[in-house]
């Protein structure tokens, strides 16, 4: 569906001229991602209003994309398993957010930043074959992964400590879904390893 509207979208762009037809492939491709997120977003957006967590939502999106850009991790192969997976990464979050308790909430923050972080800020980026990296990518992708993680931890802690845990379970979900999607490419390269070694064996 996705993939249709972008096709139509770029070849609008050829025809008025706005882009060459031997570059409509990337443009292709730039808008399926556009509409995905924006749909993603969307949809997001549409729960969040409806359970009275807008801001709450905002924060867990801001830290989670932000780091996702940089840390890399697991891709989905289609569109549609993207948005299941966005939403129910999401949505665990929204239902432990409304119904544990502020103490085990807090303990469970201080869980999830204490296995995420570290894995974040030593191994990342983690590059797959539907998002590669160059050499000098990797470089700057590790640079600006280790900042932000040392930049989260800072708002988690002050999150904690001026705004009475506000936010604080957000963060540490964001990051524990960056670091679970990280440690599901790293399985997938690790076996495609073996498998690539038995092949040739």
């Amino acid at each position: 569906m996705l993939k249709e509207i972008a096709e139509e979208l770029s070849l609008i762009l050829v025809t008025n001229k706005i882009i060459k037809l031997d570059n409509r492939k990337y443009y292709t491709y730039g808008i399926e991602l556009i509409l995905n997120d924006t749909v993603t977003f969307l949809i997001i957006g549409i729960i969040a209003i409806s359970t009275n967590m807008l801001l709450d939502s905002v924060v867990y999106l801001l830290v989670f994309c932000i780091l996702r850009a940089y840390a890399g991790g697991y891709h989905c192969k289609t569109y549609v398993q993207c948005l299941i997976t966005s939403l129910t990464i999401y949505s665990f979050m929204l239902l432990l957010d409304t119904y544990i308790a502020n103490d085990l909430k807090l303990i469970i923050s201080f869980i999830l930043m204490a296995i995420s972080c570290p894995v974040i800020f030593i191994f990342a980026p983690i590059s797959n074959e539907n998002s590669p990296v160059t050499e000098a990518q990797e470089k700057k992708y590790k640079l600006f992964s280790r900042i932000l993680v040392i930049a989260i931890i800072v708002v988690f802690t002050l999150s904690i400590s001026l705004a009475n845990c506000r936010f604080s379970f957000e963060i540490s979900w964001a990051m524990f879904a960056v670091f679970i999607l990280m440690l599901a490419s790293k399985i997938l390269l690790i076996e495609r390893g073996q498998n690539h070694e038995k092949e040739h064996s």
